[in-house]
């Protein structure tokens, strides 16, 4: 900005973070701002995209290691398809869960391998309380 102030005397459209359309650009008037002081800081902050990229990075290592289940991956990503997955996973569970009671003859059973897959994308706290 004070470079701007002082290089500009008339004034002009001048684009703002590299935009090449004469929409993105902004009109500089020297006389509106000419005594304008301001403070900047700069301060980090997580919501980039290069630490989004870094985490969900991290979370599919943690997944493919088989220390964080498909659920927790999506609830703590930053994937943009992560919510409509999430209702799909959830929904499929819960359609086990009816089919396999359903097909047992109302026993409420699970079938072993039905009662497998679950256990493995369960939290591990929520295995140990069942356990007990």
């Amino acid at each position: 900005m004070k470079l701007i102030q002082q290089f500009y005397t008339e004034p002009r459209y001048i684009t703002i973070a590299g935009g090449r359309n004469r929409s993105e650009a902004m009109l500089y008037d020297p006389e509106k701002v000419r005594n304008a002081e301001f403070d900047l800081s700069i301060a980090e902050s997580t919501e980039t995209p290069a630490y989004r990229m870094i985490m969900n990075d991290f979370l599919m290592q943690l997944f493919q290691a088989g220390q964080v289940t498909l659920t927790e991956l999506l609830e703590n990503g930053a994937f943009p398809f992560a919510d409509k997955l999430l209702q799909s996973v959830r929904s499929r569970e819960q359609e086990m869960l009816a089919g396999g009671a359903a097909g047992m003859g109302g026993q409420g059973m699970v079938p072993p391998e039905i009662a497998g897959a679950l256990e493995q994308q369960t939290n591990p706290a929520v295995r140990k309380m069942i356990r007990n």
